[in-house]
């Protein structure tokens, strides 16, 4: 019952975003795919180490179910209004969402 709300909750929030932006998304071995998410150039990371380190990065959530069968890797590319950025860390939430940590090429 949670991951269906969860999605529904996702998709609400790219229906309010008028479906989040459209991305290209440049595998490295493969066809470029466009799908809709969630840019921030500017994703506050937080480091859960002793020092409590703070960063801030480009990142995109996308649903695992836009990408199709096209899994997203380390050094794998998107690009957003013109500008590439290389996936630095992909974390799936278990509930069909991918937050990608990037870094501007």
């Amino acid at each position: 019952m949670f991951n269906s709300l969860l999605a529904r909750a996702d998709d609400q929030v790219l229906n309010i975003l008028q479906g989040g932006e459209l991305i290209r998304f440049l595998p490295r071995n493969d066809a470029p795919v466009l799908v809709r998410g969630i840019f921030d150039k500017a994703f506050e990371v937080i480091s859960d180490g002793e020092a409590g380190l703070m960063s801030f990065q480009p990142a995109i959530f996308i649903r695992v179910e836009d990408l199709g069968a096209q899994p997203i890797e380390e050094d794998d590319r998107f690009e957003v209004d013109g500008a590439l950025f290389e996936v630095r860390e992909v974390k799936r939430d278990g509930k069909g969402g991918i937050m990608i940590l990037m870094h501007t090429l």
